[in-house]
C-alpha cells in the first residue's frame, strides 16, 4: 500500500540583529522548539540520491552535495535548525543565540545533557573547536562575512561548558543562518576525536538523531539508524532511513513505482522532461543553459510532475495556495550549484494596491512566502519583512553585482507594473535593476538559451488576486563555500504571486502558454537545487530548504 508522506512546518519568529554604537548586549532571539504533534514517529524511509553516496568522506567541503545538505545534519546536527524560508532558525543542539548590539560578539547557549553516539560528552569545547575548524576552512570561512581583508571570523571560545562566544572583526547580522544553521557546520569532537579531519570524516562520530553505519568504496546503500544518544531519542521521524545511490539506468519515477519514498536530486528539480508541442516556435529548453543556439524540440510532452490546480480553466482563478503552483516567478538563469546555492532569503514587502482591480472572490494566499521551487503550501513559510535585513544582505555583494537587468515579456502591463515595483523596492535595499521588455517571441529566445540574468515568468494568466494582497519579493545570495559572493556564484531569486488577468494577458494566451509557460515550468523547477518524489508522483508535503536540504528527520509515515 502506499504511504503518504508529511512534514511538520517549522514555524519561527524572524529576528534581526541590527548594529548601533552601543556595545549593551541585545536580547537573545526567541527560537521556538520545532512541533511534532501531527507527526508520527517510526517506520523506516526508503530514499534514493542521484549524486553519491558518502563512501569516502563526510567532510562538507568533499562530500557529495545530498550528503552535504540532507545527510549530514541527520548525524552531525548544526546549532539551530534552519527555516524553511530563511527566517531566524529554532532551536537544536543550541538553545539560543544572541548578539551583542554591535554585531560582533555572539554568544551560543548550548543545550545541556547532550551526548555523542559513543557516549561521550558532547559540551562547548566541540562546538567552539567545530566552529574553529569550520573557519579555518577556505570553503567555509567567508561564511563568518569577509571583505578584502579576508574572513570576519576572530575566534570561538568556550567560556563554560554550556557557553561559546564567537567574535568578529566586524558585524554579520545573518552569523544564525550562515553558520549556527547550516549543514556545513554540524557538531564534531573536539580535537577530531584525537584523530584527524581526513581520519575522522571517513566516520564521524554521531551527535545528530541519527547514526551511520561505516560505509566503503564498494558500498552501494547507507542505513541511517535512530540515535539513541541524541538529545531527543524520541523525536518523530522514521527509525530507520535506507539511502542507495540511483543508478544511471534507473529514473526517479521507477523507484518511487518500486516502493522508495523520495529521490534527492542536487543536480535538478524536475526528473520529468517537461516539453513544448514540436509545433511551437520558437522552441524552449525546459533546462537553461548559456548558449546562443535555441534548443530543438522535443517530440511529445509528458505530463509534469506538478498536479494540475483545481479550477484552472478559462475564467477561472488559480488556488495559490495548492502545492508546487505559484503565478509568477522571477529567478536567475544560472542553476544552483554548491557554489551558487542559496544561502539567506529576504523578504520585504510589495503593496500593489494601486496597479490593480479587485475581482469579486479572488483568491488570496493563505500568507507566508513559497521560495522559488518549493513544492510546500503557501502558508508553510513564514515570511520576514525587514528593510534593514535586505540592505544587509544587499551590502555584503560586491559593488558590481548590485546591478541587474530585468526581462519581462511585452505586452502585459501587468508584468511590467510588477517589475517596475520590484526594481523600485530593490533600489530601497541597495540593488539596481534595468527592465527590459521584449516581445514574445524574443522573450521565449531569451529563456530557452539562458540570455538573461533576471526574469518574470507568469504561470498562469488568469491568476486573479484582490488588490490589497501583499506581495513579497526575496533577495537570495551567496555561496555553499562561503561569503563573500562573487559575479559568477551570485544567485538570486524573487517570486511573486503576480496577478495576470484582463485583455492584455488573456490575448495570445494559449500560443504563450505553449511556447513559454510549459518549458518554464520545468525551468522554475530547476531554480532550487534538490528534487524529491514521494508517492503517487506529487510533490505535496515535502519541505525543501532555501539551503537546498531536506529535514528527512520529521518527516511522518503512515500505513504500510
Amino acid at each position: 500500500m502506499k504511504r503518504p508522506i508529511q512534514l511538520v512546518a517549522l514555524v519561527c519568529l524572524a529576528v534581526v540583529m541590527a548594529g548601533c554604537s552601543s556595545n549593551d548586549p541585545v536580547a537573545s532571539p526567541t527560537i521556538i522548539e520545532t512541533s511534532s504533534a501531527n507527526v508520527v514517529a517510526g517506520g523506516a524511509l526508503s530514499v534514493a540520491v542521484v549524486d553519491a553516496l558518502p563512501t569516502t568522506t563526510w567532510d562538507p567541503t568533499l562530500a557529495p552535495d545530498s550528503t552535504v545538505r540532507t545527510l549530514g545534519p541527520l548525524v552531525m546536527a548544526p546549532l539551530l535548525r534552519p527555516a524553511a524560508d530563511g527566517s531566524a532558525p529554532s532551536a537544536g543542539l543550541a538553545t539560543s543565540v544572541s548578539s551583542d548590539a554591535a554585531g560582533l560578539n555572539w554568544t551560543v547557549a548550548v543545550r545541556s545533557g547532550l551526548m555523542f553516539a559513543d557516549g561521550s560528552t558532547l559540551n562547548s569545547e566541540d562546538i567552539a573547536f567545530g566552529l574553529t575548524q569550520g573557519a579555518a576552512q577556505q570553503s567555509l570561512t567567508g561564511r563568518f562575512g569577509a571583505d578584502n581583508q579576508g574572513s570576519f571570523f576572530v575566534s570561538a571560545t568556550a567560556t563554560d561548558p554550556q557557553t561559546v562566544v564567537v567574535k568578529l572583526r566586524a558585524a554579520n547580522a545573518l552569523l544564525d543562518r550562515t553558520v549556527f544553521a547550516a549543514p556545513e557546520f554540524g557538531c564534531i569532537q573536539d580535537n577530531y576525536g584525537g584523530t584527524d579531519r581526513e581520519t575522522y570524516f571517513r566516520n564521524p562520530v554521531s551527535c545528530g538523531p541519527y547514526v551511520a553505519d561505516k560505509l566503503k568504496k564498494s558500498s552501494d546503500e547507507l542505513v541511517l539508524r535512530r540515535n539513541s544518544m541524541y538529545y531527543a531519542p524520541t523525536q518523530v521521524g522514521p527509525n530507520t532511513i535506507t539511502v542507495q545511490k540511483l543508478s544511471d539506468s534507473a529514473s526517479a519515477e521507477s523507484f518511487i513505482a518500486d516502493g522508495g519514498d523520495v529521490v534527492v536530486d542536487p543536480r535538478k528539480a524536475n526528473p520529468v522532461n517537461t516539453a513544448v508541442s514540436p509545433s511551437a516556435s520558437p522552441s524552449a529548453s525546459a533546462s537553461p543553459q548559456p548558449s546562443s543556439t535555441k534548443s530543438p524540440a522535443p517530440t511529445a510532452s509528458p505530463t509534469p510532475v506538478f498536479p494540475s490546480p483545481a479550477g484552472s480553466g478559462t475564467g477561472s482563478l488559480v488556488n495559490s495556495s495548492l502545492p508546487g503552483r505559484v503565478s509568477a516567478l522571477l529567478f536567475r538563469s544560472d542553476r544552483p550549484t554548491r557554489d551558487n546555492n542559496v544561502r539567506i532569503a529576504v523578504e520585504a514587502s510589495l503593496d500593489i494596491a494601486a496597479l490593480v482591480d479587485s475581482q469579486e472572490g479572488a483568491v488570496k494566499p493563505t500568507g507566508g512566502l513559497v521560495p522559488p521551487g518549493w513544492p510546500g503550501a503557501v502558508d508553510v513559510a513564514i515570511p520576514t519583512r525587514d528593510l534593514e535585513l535586505a540592505k544587509t544582505a544587499v551590502s555584503l555583494l560586491p559593488k558590481k553585482s548590485r546591478k541587474l537587468s530585468l526581462l519581462v515579456r511585452s505586452g502585459n502591463p501587468d508584468a511590467l507594473a510588477q517589475a517596475t515595483l520590484v526594481a523600485r523596492q530593490a533600489k530601497s535595499a541597495g540593488l539596481t535593476i534595468t527592465v527590459k521588455s521584449r516581445s514574445t517571441g524574443r522573450y521565449a529566445a531569451a529563456l530557452a538559451s539562458g540570455n538573461f540574468q533576471l526574469a518574470i515568468v507568469s504561470f498562469s494568466p488568469r491568476v486573479g488576486l484582490a488588490a490589497d494582497v501583499t506581495r513579497q519579493w526575496a533577495i537570495t545570495g551567496g555561496q555553499g563555500s562561503g561569503w563573500p559572493v562573487t559575479d559568477a556564484t551570485t544567485s538570486y531569486g524573487v517570486q511573486l504571486s503576480a496577478p495576470a488577468f484582463g485583455p492584455a494577458a488573456d490575448k495570445g494566451s494559449g500560443d504563450f502558454v505553449r511556447v513559454v509557460l510549459d518549458p518554464i515550468q520545468a525551468l522554475a523547477l530547476t531554480a532550487r537545487a534538490h528534487s524529491a518524489l514521494v508517492r503517487e508522483g506529487a510533490l505535496t508535503g515535502l519541505v525543501v530548504r532555501l539551503d537546498g536540504s531536506i529535514p528527512l528527520d520529521v518527516v511522518s509515515l503512515s500505513g504500510s
